[in-house]
């Protein structure tokens, strides 16, 4: 595996489309699924989160809004919780609950997160068509997390045919509401041509806006910079007038939930 690929796994895996996929296999499970992010839940928990034993009450008595807020904020707070420790999150079971009561429902947030649990395991069995089928209700409905948990999907060919240019679309779909892990995924993917015809123009566009944003994930600028050194002065100052001028755009939902 080249530097480049063992950097990356640990995050995003924005290089699935470059690996077969027992290659992905092996780099997505690791003993708590918390060392890799590729198909994420949504992360709301407030700087303060509640009490989830409190929530968890409250729920079981049939406070709707509580049954809501545990399984928008119980995996995000668990994550963080059992992050860097061998102790597996303890609210895994309660969260597949009211998740799967309310992604009836429609809601993006409990399709999410019931798409990744299913992903991952937690609380349900493995499955990776119905993980498939959670995260695409949530995708159509512009959810980007969703969009790239589903691109994942599609690169590495869990719980759907694997198709790459399939997977660009989704990651595009994220990239253009403004997610940073979705910027530098399609910066990755016009560099190495991962469902699309390689650009570099394009790699650099998209790195800049990921390097941009607070998180710069995974050093986007070093990648910036790597691509910026392929173009002309006249391809970069291009380039770097579309990225002062870019603003994400409202998602707009393909299907009805």
């Amino acid at each position: 595996m080249n530097d480049t690929l063992a950097r990356d796994h640990k995050f995003w895996l924005p290089t699935a489309f470059l690996l077969s996929p027992n290659q992905i296999r092996a780099l997505l499970f690791c003993p708590l699924m918390i060392c890799v992010s590729t198909v994420s839940y949504a992360d709301n928990s407030p700087a303060s989160p509640p009490d989830l034993t409190t929530l968890q009450t409250k729920a079981e008595k049939g406070d709707t809004e509580a049954q809501a807020e545990f399984c928008h904020l119980a995996p995000s707070i668990d994550l963080r919780a059992a992050s860097g420790s061998k102790a597996a999150p303890q609210h895994w079971a309660e969260t597949a609950k009211w998740c799967k009561q309310l992604a009836k429902t429609g809601d993006p947030i409990a399709q999410l997160n019931l798409g990744s649990l299913y992903f991952n395991g937690f609380g349900v069995s493995r499955d990776y068509m119905e993980a498939a089928t959670w995260l695409r209700k949530a995708a159509e409905q512009g959810n980007a997390g969703a969009q790239i948990s589903l691109a994942t999907l599609y690169d590495s060919g869990l719980g759907v045919k694997r198709d790459i240019v399939e997977g660009f679309k989704w990651s595009r779909k994220a990239a253009e509401q403004g997610m940073p892990r979705a910027l530098y995924n399609l910066g990755f993917r016009y560099e190495h041509a991962g469902g699309v015809t390689q650009d570099y123009a394009e790699a650099y566009f998209w790195y800049s806006l990921a390097a941009s944003t607070k998180q710069n994930p995974l050093h986007a600028d070093r990648h910036a910079a790597d691509m910026a050194a392929k173009l002309t002065p006249e391809q970069k100052d291009a380039i770097e007038q579309r990225v002062k001028a870019w603003r994400p755009t409202v998602a707009q939902p393909t299907k009805t939930p």
